[in-house]
């Protein structure tokens, strides 16, 4: 279960890194496991020259600011720029937005 602690280290994690994300979000995962798992999407504020060593760098925060048991509810990472759709937003739980924080 998604808990406010693990939403509240989830969004300190990524505002540590800096200004550059917009946005924020956990969708659910379906991984056919049984488990509760989600897809942490999150929105630059421009464009990013690599997505994949973003998503990289976010995971390795996440696993040194969660413990096992909570890292094992983040399937993945998704990483994507300002221009593009975003998935799942209105249905899920927010992370961050620029203008507040959940």
């Amino acid at each position: 279960m998604v808990t406010k602690k693990l939403v509240e280290t989830i969004k300190n994690v990524l505002t540590s890194m800096g200004e550059k994300y917009d946005s924020a979000w956990l969708t659910y995962n379906d991984d056919l496991t049984g488990r509760e798992r989600y897809v942490l999407h999150v929105k630059a504020e421009g464009r990013l020259p690599n997505r994949f060593s973003e998503m990289n760098a976010i995971y390795a925060n996440l696993r040194q600011a969660l413990d096992p048991e909570a890292l094992r509810f983040i399937s993945r990472v998704d990483v994507h720029n300002y221009d593009e759709p975003a998935q799942g937003w209105n249905e899920d739980v927010i992370v961050l937005e620029k203008d507040g924080v959940f």
